[in-house]
């Protein structure tokens, strides 16, 4: 696979710093030919919401990654994070991609960790907790049966599975409305003649 120069990329000012990436830059919701190059996402979905992220989208913490170079649409949203076809290689380039960036005041000063190291230790001891909230009705049967068997996998590999109530879920969806247009139209307000 070659290396492509970022320059040209809608979020040039995010990862210019890292100079070439190798792969392709992915746009829209399905970010190059389906997963097989690394890509990047920013916005409202949650890699966890598009098949082509299952193998490995990542959505990181506000300000984990710099928003720079973004067009904004709701800036308390807007997160850049990556995809890949595996979470290795979402690792690698999230480990490319974090870190303070000058241009981004919203950027966390805060050490970048080693993510590939991270993903050889074992998970023994963790705890997961898992919302009850969303095992309601409208899971498609075919996401619960994945979610359950994920659940097993790590509850077997010795997680500490712990139920967790999330009692205020039903409000996100309409509190994500709210905000979303809010921003979006004071964010695209300064484009109006």
């Amino acid at each position: 696979m070659k290396t492509r120069p970022i320059t040209r990329c809608i979020i040039r000012g995010q990862i210019a710093r890292a100079g070439r990436i190798v792969g392709r830059i992915g746009g829209g919701g399905g970010g190059g030919d389906g997963g097989r190059y690394f890509g990047f996402r920013y916005g409202r979905i949650d890699s966890a919401a598009c098949v082509v992220l299952r193998r490995g989208g990542l959505k990181p913490t506000y300000g984990r990654v710099s928003r720079y170079g973004l067009i904004a649409f709701a800036s308390s949203l807007d997160h850049i994070g990556p995809f890949a076809r595996t979470v290795k290689d979402a690792a690698l380039v999230l480990r490319t991609i974090a870190g303070r960036d000058p241009m981004d005041s919203t950027s966390a000063e805060v050490p970048v960790p080693d993510y590939v190291a991270e993903l050889e230790k074992p998970v023994r001891g963790l705890k997961v907790g898992v919302a009850k909230e969303y095992f309601g009705s409208g899971l498609d049967l075919e996401v619960r049966a994945a979610v359950e068997a994920a659940i097993q996998k790590l509850a077997e590999l010795g997680c500490e599975v712990v139920p967790v109530s999330l009692p205020h879920t039903e409000y996100a969806i309409p509190t994500y409305y709210i905000v979303a247009t809010a921003e979006a139209s004071s964010n695209l307000a300064r484009l109006t003649a």
